[in-house]
This record gives structure tokens, C-alpha cells and sequence, in this order.
């Protein structure tokens, strides 16, 4: 009988500790918030480049670039922009020699463009 309550009172205590830990684990989580890298948010990171290029120690101020013409052939339009962290996506469309996706910088110009055939 004396070792069940040993058994008890030291399974108690493990429990008191646990949910202790456990306490003290979500205060410094809430504390200081972090990305799923487990990196502090309140560092100022850049974002990976794509394709393992090389990274950027800071972001450089945009510079404004004024109106860029892009030609389309007659009849096409822009459908859909997508922005990234340094590239903007435009595709164009509708379906045939229209359906492309143009690529620019954020400085304004144009990286190239995707001709999507069937």
C-alpha cells in the first residue's frame, strides 16, 4: 500500500511540473511571436529567392519607373495579375495568341513573357 501512494503522489508531482512547462511554453510563445522557420518576427528578414539564387541582406527602396507600354496584338486584354515579392504576373488572354504571361520586376521592367500553347 505505501508504494501506491508513492506511485500517486510521485505521478502528482510529475504532473504539477508538466503542466508547469507547459504554462511557461505558451507564455514565451505568445510573447515573442515566430514564422514556421522558427525565426523571430521581429527580425527583419527578406524573402528566399526562387531557385536558390543569391539573397539579399536588404531590401533596396523602390524607384519609380513612370508609364511602361506594354504591346498587346489586337483583341487581347489583361485577365489576371499576380504579385510576388519582387516579380509581378500578368496574364493576358483570351484563348490562342493571346494567352501569355508576362513577367516584370519591381522596378517596372519586363523580365519576359510565357506564351502558353496547347
Amino acid at each position: 500500500m505505501q508504494g501506491l501512494k508513492l506511485l500517486v503522489v510521485g505521478l502528482g508531482i510529475l504532473i504539477v511540473i508538466s503542466m508547469g512547462l507547459l504554462g511557461w511554453g505558451f507564455y514565451t510563445k505568445f510573447k515573442e511571436p515566430r514564422d514556421a522557420d522558427g525565426a523571430s518576427s521581429a527580425a527583419i528578414r527578406t524573402p528566399a529567392p526562387p531557385f536558390g539564387g543569391p539573397l539579399a541582406t536588404a531590401a533596396a527602396p523602390l524607384a519609380a519607373f513612370g508609364e511602361i507600354r506594354v504591346p498587346l496584338p489586337a483583341g487581347c486584354t489583361a485577365i489576371e495579375m499576380r504579385p510576388t515579392a519582387d516579380r509581378l504576373y500578368v496574364r493576358t488572354g483570351p484563348m490562342g495568341l493571346c494567352e501569355r504571361i508576362y513577367v516584370f520586376d519591381n522596378g517596372g521592367r519586363l523580365l519576359g513573357s510565357l506564351l502558353l500553347a496547347p
